[in-house]
């Protein structure tokens, strides 16, 4: 359902590629496998997909951000629960990783105010 709604956006915004972020749990996992598919089918590109170990200790920031360096992704997708979600963007405002150059897509089934 997530990669088919993504891939939907992607077609109606015009994307050709975007990035994705993915907790290391089956529940964001198959989105990734989903999406390759969708994307493969389109002639479209996933940039990068990283899975980030939550478990972790600290928070695995280099794992989440380690394309930052050298490729220059700017339609990124975070799919985890929002806490993860809240650590990464807090890395990609450190990074100045912001819009508008960047696009950060979240699920929209987080609660309000996640963010604060």
């Amino acid at each position: 359902f997530i990669g088919a709604s993504l891939a939907a956006m992607v077609r109606e915004f015009g994307w050709r590629q975007m990035a994705i972020i993915s907790q290391n749990e089956a529940l964001f996992t198959g989105v990734i496998v989903t999406l390759r598919k969708i994307f493969d089918n389109n002639n479209w590109v996933l940039d990068y997909s990283a899975v980030i170990d939550t478990n972790a200790n600290p928070f695995p920031y280099e794992t989440a951000f380690s394309w930052s360096k050298n490729r220059d992704f700017r339609i990124i997708v975070i799919n985890s629960y929002q806490e993860y979600a809240y650590n990464i963007l807090c890395e990609a405002f450190n990074r100045s990783m912001l819009p508008p150059e960047y696009v950060w897509i979240t699920p929209l089934w987080y609660s309000s105010g996640w963010w604060r």
